[in-house]
């Protein structure tokens, strides 16, 4: 007797009620031939040729139970034509109006409903078939879905997205233009505030990405003293006009150890075909630097109708914010920097990090379960340094379906090290994968550079041009350039600063632009202790010009995000400086302990 019910194992009545890619007719066809051979034994049924029991009325149900989800699969695709129509005749906008009552009524239900169904299908019968219709329109409308819930959101937050149209090059007002984009999100108060301009770090962040994720919290806080806007600067973000992220993508080949040699070997071709394209389209590539910048703010300072503003920069945006308070003071009532980048701060010094690594080994040896399995840690940097400069070890790399090997050396373990030591959280984990390093267990080093070297790059030439521009003067280059005593060498702190400003027709702003300056605009500077990249010392230098300077040390933060995330008094303080109150508190600790080191370190060595 045939097998009419497929395989015993591999059976479509024993994985799913339909075979993949099976019509409906030739479904129901088979059920009948499937029937037409079981012999009916009670409840049970026997399947021919050895084919194990199977109750019949579980069977059945497994067939009811696929036409259901196809029903509701065919709501989802109902549910997407529904949520179009509705977003077609209400022609929303995240920019303004209000429609989010009927987009939840004609949309959100069913989107989820609908997309959930779906998801469950798409599952046991992939994406043929049926499974296209699924797929428009459940994941249709979750994503019409996610489109109502930010304007949702806008309107609850009082968010509005703007454009400012400026001149590339303000020397020129009636040469060519281009668009900028800000948020703006209103105040709560009901007080007539100052403006709170945000100025993303980077260059090349985006404010307003900002302000919707990782700083959403923070800006709600600050809009009890007025209204807060995010600026991209720039060049940065899809919503600019130009942006000027690269086309193409640029790699480093993973069977060779990195090298800052050879990574601006690649590097050179690719950012001059990045710039001629530019330049073909008519972008004049000298005009993204922090001058230009300054130019775009009061601008924007001007389309608010604002007479003062209050500066809120991070990073590199305050070395922007800086600049315009060198240049339009006057129109500043007050300033926030938090992780200080001065007008000769832009190249970064190696004893900063050394320094870094210094106070980590303090701590750590102050730590009984570390320094029982690590009693130098400096000492242990350095050995696994170089051992990888004698030697560079292969590691195996899943990418995909593919196994492929990647090839790890001394500069490899240099830029991953320094980069932990950026923030305090990953310095609290530094311990742990050393000593994994130390017993031949590469693992975290090889995933880190896959991703963040060995993985595709598209490059923002705004981001080179304005670090370019900004520069350093003869003595900071010499201080820099003359650390050869140090354990990180500068090429691997400023990469891949200065070599490739040879690469980019970027307009150098000069010494007189990084020259201090003073001002008796109040203004609260931050810095994170466990921070080398814009340490304490960019403030304190900074200080003394600025009478009405505080200065504020989170003990226990390090460069981003940490500043602002770790301190629940973080935000009051901001709140009462921006209200005028007086700050008496300079330090504000944060609890930090290790990672537990040598636990759980089984993973595969590397290969030789």
């Amino acid at each position: 007797m045939p097998n009419r019910g497929g395989g015993a194992r591999g059976s479509p009545l024993l994985s799913s009620p339909r075979g993949r890619g099976e019509g409906q007719a030739a479904f129901w066809s088979r059920k009948k031939a499937h029937h037409a051979y079981l012999p009916c034994r009670g409840p049970s049924v026997t399947m021919p040729l050895g084919i194990r029991p199977i109750r019949l009325e579980r069977f059945e149900r497994s067939l009811r139970m696929a036409e259901k989800r196809r029903k509701k699969g065919w709501f989802a695709l109902l549910s997407f034509l529904i949520g179009a129509l509705w977003l077609l005749l209400s022609r929303p906008s995240i920019f303004g109006g209000s429609f989010w009552v009927g987009t939840w009524l004609c949309l959100g239900v069913p989107a989820l409903f609908g997309g959930w169904h779906a998801w469950r299908l798409l599952r046991s019968e992939g994406i043929g078939g049926k499974g296209i219709g699924l797929l428009l329109g459940g994941g249709s409308s979750l994503l019409l879905l996610l489109l109502a819930i930010l304007h949702y959101q806008s309107t609850r937050l009082a968010i509005r997205i703007g454009f400012l149209e400026t001149p590339e090059v303000h020397a020129q007002p009636e040469g060519r233009k281009i668009r900028l984009a800000y948020l703006e999100m209103k105040q709560t108060s009901g007080n007539d505030g100052t403006p709170i301009l945000f100025l993303e770090d980077g260059p090349g962040g985006s404010g307003i990405v900002a302000a919707l994720t990782d700083r959403s919290g923070l800006f709600r806080r600050l809009r009890k003293v007025g209204d807060v806007i995010a600026l991209d600067q720039r060049g940065t973000s899809i919503l600019n006009a130009p942006s000027l992220y690269c086309p193409e993508t640029w790699r480093y080949p993973l069977d060779e150890p990195f090298s800052v040699k050879r990574a601006l070997e690649i590097l050179r071709p690719y950012l001059e075909r990045c710039a001629k394209g530019f330049r073909e389209d008519g972008v004049t590539l000298s005009a993204y630097n922090t001058a230009e910048s300054v130019e775009d703010l009061e601008a924007l300072r001007r389309d608010l109708g604002a007479k003062r503003v209050v500066l809120w920069g991070a990073g590199y945006g305050s070395h922007l914010g800086l600049a315009y308070l060198r240049k339009y003071g006057d129109h500043v009532a007050r300033a926030i920097f938090h992780g200080v980048e001065g007008p000769d701060h832009t190249w970064k010094v190696p004893e900063t990090f050394d320094r870094a690594l210094a106070r980590l080994a303090e701590r750590a040896a102050r730590d009984p379960k570390v320094h029982r399995e690590i009693p130098d840690l400096g000492a242990l940097v350095r050995e696994i340094a170089e051992k990888l400069a004698d030697r560079p070890i292969s590691m195996p790399l899943t990418q995909g379906e593919a196994q492929k090997t990647i090839r790890i050396g001394r500069e490899d373990f240099l830029m991953w090290t320094a980069m932990q030591l950026d923030e305090a959280t990953t310095s609290m984990a530094l311990p742990k994968h050393l000593f994994a390093f130390s017993q031949g267990n590469f693992e975290a080093l090889a995933r880190w550079t896959a991703k963040r070297i060995r993985s595709p790059h598209r490059s923002n030439l705004t981001a080179i041009l304005t670090d370019c521009a900004s520069g350093a003067t003869v003595e900071r280059k010499e201080k820099i350039l003359g650390s050869v005593d140090t354990f990180f060498p500068p090429e691997i702190i400023n990469f891949p600063f200065p070599s490739v400003c040879d690469f980019v027709p970027y307009h150098d702003l000069g010494d007189e632009f990084r020259t201090p300056f003073s001002s008796p605009v109040p203004v609260l500077f931050i810095s994170g202790s466990f921070d080398p990249r814009t340490p304490p010392e960019n403030a304190e230098e900074l200080l003394p010009h600025f009478p009405n300077g505080i200065h504020l040390i989170l003990d226990g933060a390090g460069h981003g995000r940490e500043l602002f995330r770790k301190s629940p008094r973080f935000a009051e303080i901001l709140i009462d400086f921006l209200e005028g109150k007086p700050i008496s508190t300079r330090k504000l600790a944060i609890a930090r302990t290790f990672e537990p080191v040598g636990e759980g370190e089984e993973s595969p060595a590397p290969m030789p």
